[in-house]
């Protein structure tokens, strides 16, 4: 399944997908995409978009945001919330918030 803009992004998606294994968490491939689950649950997902790429944890509404960087995903999506980056620097820059975010949503589903 070819995932549209993937190639676009994949210093960011890599730079994502890193920062997400380095948490404990398992990866699959889900609708074509990198998917980040614990204990079979489903965590978080990358997801290469048209002007960027997002970083998107399925309860996110969930987590505690404090810097309001979390963002609701469409209009009709109720847990989920995601992180967008348009740049390597921008996904380096946020790495101690992610970890933090990427804790948090680990311990929702423990």
């Amino acid at each position: 399944m070819k995932v549209p803009y993937a190639e676009k992004w994949r210093k960011e998606a890599g730079a994502l997908r890193k920062i997400a294994l380095g948490r404990g968490l398992s990866e699959a491939l889900k609708w074509g995409k990198p998917c980040f689950t614990y204990q079979e649950k489903n965590v978080a997902i990358i997801i290469p978009l048209k002007e960027s790429c997002a970083l998107s944890f399925f309860k996110g509404a969930l987590l505690k945001d404090p810097r309001h960087i979390l963002q609701k995903v469409g209009q009709h999506t109720q847990a989920g919330r995601w992180i967008k980056f348009t740049s390597l620097k921008a996904v380096t820059a946020l790495q101690p918030v992610l970890k933090r975010y990427l804790r948090e949503a680990i311990d929702i589903e423990a």
